[in-house]
């Protein structure tokens, strides 16, 4: 499974700790859920307003994805598997957590496999208690031995490096009893308590079993897991289909109330957008999040919109939109100059781009963390200088004098390339024979990597800009399997990224920016970051005592990366655009933080009702 490839994993992070108002948690006995800076909202009923806790059980729901997999193993390093073997909202359909997410608030986490949960005194330890009843899909029981070895076996090299990052405050662990676990922790650390509640639960008899290589040995192995479902069949590359676990032995809990609704979900591969376009429109499957401005506009309309066969909505929420841009290979020499790195960012102009190719559906990004509080703006105050003066010596000047906002704002066309030009000539470059040429011989020349077309469309006219002004890029697309082999290998200039990021930074912050992260292929800093003040603020995130530290230290994080100018910013959304066939049941509430397609996966529902008036409207071409 790959950090960057599945969606899921960019739910798998952040956090918050120990506000006045938090100081109950410390010490807190036989909990049913843990918040941080604040108290869980819900009581032991887990009665979430999202959830529909009458939803009929049964039918299927077919869901379509672009790329491939190649293993039902969603922990071993260098394997692709399917997003929802693990990973929907810190809970997935055939792997488990201690605790599961809540969706409708910053950081808290309520009891799933773990009924209750007591925090020391000091904060240095947390104890686990399993539910007595809790079995694998196998009918084992599932044991605080599971649980020690999910944690020894996924913070080892056999497993994706972002566990290791994310457990690495975490001393060991002790198995006390059958359904009774202890974790302790090297240093104080606000999310650590919570955090351990987020580890994966395998089974030691199966992933563990000796002689057995943990990486190849459950490639084409059927998972075991306690989660509500089971793989039924699939297909590498083509297919997925899970179904209900009728033996799943949370099913009368609590977490479970109106949600896994479908009898079986179906996940269908697609080689390309358009291909899956056209599969969505034909009905082979069953709902749409669209990432295309131009496709929301274009191709999401029609007789089968306009009849309401298939719905188009907009879904708000609230969640933190983090980062998206185009990243640049640092490791490179061409880009390891702030100011070339700022001229190229400069030359990307938003403006042009939601005018003409995005239909004026975007926010241009002024962040690493949009849509939050964490945006650091304008000058740094007084309680972020605190921070930042400190590590002055190792800060561009900018960050003290330049008000932080969208980069060239303000400038268009000629105005904007003139200044990038302003700004290469500054870092050294001049023209020579039509290429902006350093003072070594270095033509600034690279290679755009794309995994799909779509991009090209956004890239291309800026490309055209760069080339008016001396720069000359290549446009490549790979296929998904051999774009995500080059950037394991760092076997790129300039690729297309988003960071995703939680309403609690934490712990996942050394993933991306870390400097010990550069030089870990299967990490996200995919950029090859490595800067001492970085590092520093990124470790006054993880160990901030309350929510006001917690957002005055991101702050300064964000402010001293956005002036790094390790990617070309590009824009932001805060609604989800989905389209889906009219023959499902949802709630009209929608919680703080989600993903369309997993919320739809996991508190949606068939009605009955509606496929079968959907059914008669096709057949009989009527509207419904």
């Amino acid at each position: 499974m790959k950090g960057f490839v599945s969606a899921a994993w960019m739910t798998l992070l952040g956090f918050t700790l120990y506000s006045n108002a938090a100081l109950a948690q410390i010490g807190e006995t036989n909990a049913h859920g843990l918040a941080l800076g604040t108290k869980p909202i819900y009581g032991p009923d887990l009665k979430f307003k999202w959830v529909n806790e009458a939803a009929p059980k049964g039918g299927r729901i077919v869901l379509g994805t672009i790329g491939t997999f190649d293993s039902l193993n969603p922990f071993a390093i260098k394997s692709s598997a399917d997003g929802l073997l693990y990973g929907i909202d810190g809970s997935g359909t055939v792997f488990e957590n201690l605790h599961m997410r809540s969706l409708g608030e910053a950081f808290t986490t309520y009891s799933m496999l773990a009924k209750g949960v007591d925090v020391a005194k000091d904060g240095m330890s947390v104890t686990y208690y399993l539910h007595s009843e809790a079995k694998w899909s196998d009918g084992k029981p599932l044991t605080a031995d599971d649980v020690l070895f999910s944690y020894k076996i996924l913070t080892t090299d056999k497993a994706p490096p972002l566990f290791r990052l994310y457990y690495g405050d975490v001393k060991g662990g002790q198995v006390i009893d059958k359904t009774t676990i202890k974790f302790t922790f090297k240093t104080f650390n606000r999310e650590l308590p919570l955090i351990m509640g987020e580890l994966p639960i395998l089974p030691k008899h199966i992933y563990g079993a000796p002689g057995k290589d943990f990486i190849k040995a459950y490639v084409k192995q059927m998972p075991v897991g306690s989660g509500p479902y089971i793989v039924k069949s699939y297909e590498f590359g083509k297919y997925i289909e899970y179904a209900r676990n009728p033996n799943y032995w949370g099913k009368d809990k609590a977490f479970s109330k109106g949600a896994w609704n479908f009898d079986t979900i179906y996940v269908k591969y697609y080689k390309d957008q358009n291909a899956m376009m056209e599969g969505f429109k034909a009905g082979d499957f069953d709902i749409r999040p669209e990432n295309s401005s131009k496709a929301w506009a274009v191709d999401h309309a029609g007789p089968k919109w306009d009849k309401k066969w298939i719905m188009k909505e907009l879904w708000p929420h609230n969640q933190n939109q983090g980062g998206q841009g185009f990243v640049f290979n640092l490791r490179k020499p061409i880009f390891q100059d702030r100011l070339t790195r700022k001229a190229l960012s400069v030359a990307f102009d938003f403006d042009w781009a939601n005018e003409t190719l995005f239909y004026k559906q975007y926010t241009v990004s002024t962040s690493f963390f949009n849509n939050s509080e964490f945006n650091a703006k304008g000058l740094p105050d007084a309680k972020e200088l605190a921070l930042l003066n400190p590590l002055k010596d190792k800060l561009p000047s900018e960050v003290f004098t330049e008000a932080k906002d969208a980069l060239g704002k303000g400038l268009t066309g000629k105005r904007r390339l003139a200044e990038a030009l302003n700004l290469l000539k500054k870092a050294g470059w001049e023209l020579k024979d039509g290429v902006q040429t350093n003072k070594k011989g270095e033509k600034l020349t690279f290679t755009f990597l794309l995994d799909s077309p779509i991009m090209g469309r956004v890239v291309e006219p800026y490309i055209a800009q760069l080339e008016k002004i001396g720069i000359k890029v290549n446009l490549k697309t790979e296929d998904p399997a051999n774009y995500v082999k080059r950037v394991e290998k760092w076997d790129f200039d300039m690729i297309s990224m988003a960071f995703g990021q939680s309403e609690s930074p934490g712990n996942e912050q050394r993933d991306y920016w870390h400097s010990k992260a550069a030089s870990q292929s299967e990490s996200r800093n995919f950029m090859g970051l490595k800067d001492p003040a970085v590092d520093a603020l990124v470790e006054k995130v993880i160990a901030a005592k309350n929510r006001e530290e917690l957002v005055i230290t991101t702050r300064a994080l964000d402010r001293v990366l956005w002036n790094l100018h390790i990617m070309v910013p590009n824009w932001y959304m805060a609604a989800h655009r989905v389209s889906w066939w009219n023959k499902f049941g949802q709630t009209g509430e929608k919680p703080l933080q989600y993903s369309p397609t997993e919320f739809m996966v996991r508190y949606g529902w068939s009605d009955q009702n509606k496929e079968t008036a959907l059914q008669s409207a096709v057949k009989n071409n009527k509207s419904l």
